[in-house]
C-alpha cells in the first residue's frame, strides 16, 4: 500500500491520504467532488490535495482560486468561496494570496492576506480546506475522479432522512455513568460520546426554544456556547468545535440518517430538521 503523502506513516486509503489526515480536511459544510473543478494549462511543481485525497496540480506562475467560471485555475462551487477568492503564486517559492474574499483565506487555521507555503500546510478558502504539497513529494498516478463518499460513510442501506425543514422525532436517552448517550432519530439509534450527546441535546433544545422565530434565525447555537461543552481540552477553540461537529455528522451518516447539521458563518450551527415535540 502506498504511504500517505502527508504523514508518510500510515497507508493511503483515501486517494493519496490516510484516513486520519483526510479527516483533518473535513468541512462543517457538505460538499461533493463535482464541486471542485480543476482547469490547468500546464503541470506545476505543487498541488492542492482535497478531502478525498485527489491532487489538483497547480499552474505556475499563478493559479486562481474561486467560485467564478474561470478559464484556468481551481473552481470551488460552494457559497463560502468568493467568485475571485485567492490565488497561489510561484516566485522563489509558492505563496497564497487572498483576493479580498468575503470569508477569508487561512493557513493552518490562521487568517492570512499573503503568506509563503510549506509542503504539508493546510490551506482553507472559506469553509473548504486542502493540503498544499510540493511535488518533491511524489504523487502516485490517480484516476480522473476518486469516487469516495463525502464523509467516509458506508453506502446507505436505507434512504437517509431529508434535510429540509422536516419535522422528525428525536429522542435523547441521557448518558449513564459517563459513557455517552443515544439519540434515536426517526426510530434510528445513534450511539454518541458525551460531548457528541451534549452537542445534539443543545441543538435540539435551541430549535425547540426558538419555535416562534423566523425560519432564517431559528435554532442557531453560537460558537462561544459550543465551547462550553465537554471538549476535554484545557483551552477549547473554534477548531475543537468543528472537529466535534464533524464527528457527529459522521455518526449520523453512518447510521443512514443523513447530514442533519448546518452552519452559518458568523452565526453558528443548527439542525436542518425540526425535532417533534415530545
Amino acid at each position: 500500500m502506498t504511504s500517505c503523502v502527508i504523514c508518510r506513516v500510515r497507508g493511503a486509503t483515501a486517494g493519496v491520504l490516510c484516513e486520519t489526515c483526510s479527516e483533518q480536511l473535513e468541512s462543517s459544510v457538505a460538499i461533493a467532488p463535482q464541486q471542485l473543478q480543476l482547469r490547468t494549462k500546464r503541470t506545476g511543481d505543487a498541488a492542492l490535495i482535497d478531502v478525498w485525497g485527489q491532487a489538483h496540480q497547480l499552474d505556475a506562475p499563478r493559479t486562481p482560486i474561486g467560485r467564478a467560471d474561470i478559464s484556468h485555475g481551481l473552481v470551488i462551487v460552494e457559497p463560502s468561496v468568493s467568485r475571485a477568492h485567492a490565488q497561489l503564486e510561484k516566485r522563489d517559492r509558492w505563496y497564497v494570496k487572498d483576493a479580498e474574499s468575503s470569508s477569508g483565506t487561512f493557513v493552518n487555521d490562521k487568517p492570512v492576506l499573503e503568506q509563503p507555503l510549506a509542503s504539508g500546510d493546510r490551506v482553507r478558502f472559506g469553509d473548504i480546506e486542502f493540503f498544499f504539497v510540493t511535488t518533491e513529494v511524489p504523487l502516485p498516478p490517480q484516476p480522473e475522479r476518486i469516487d469516495v463518499p463525502t464523509l467516509r460513510a458506508p453506502a446507505a442501506t436505507t434512504q437517509p432522512l431529508p434535510v429540509r425543514r422536516t419535522t422528525v422525532s428525536i429522542e435523547l436517552q441521557a448518558p449513564r455513568g459517563g459513557g455517552g448517550g443515544v439519540a434515536v432519530i426517526a426510530g434510528r439509534p445513534v450511539q454518541l460520546t458525551t460531548p457528541q450527546y451534549e452537542l445534539m441535546a443543545l441543538l435540539v433544545q435551541r430549535m425547540r426554544e426558538d419555535a416562534g422565530k423566523p425560519e432564517g434565525d431559528r435554532g442557531y447555537v453560537a460558537m462561544n456556547e459550543l465551547m462550553r461543552l465537554s471538549l476535554d481540552v484545557s483551552d477549547p477553540g473554534d477548531d475543537h468545535v468543528r472537529q466535534l461537529v464533524r464527528r457527529v455528522r459522521r455518526a449520523l451518516l453512518k447510521a443512514d440518517i443523513g447530514d442533519l447539521i448546518e452552519v452559518k458563518r458568523g452565526v453558528g450551527y443548527r439542525l436542518r430538521v425540526v425535532p417533534r415535540d415530545p
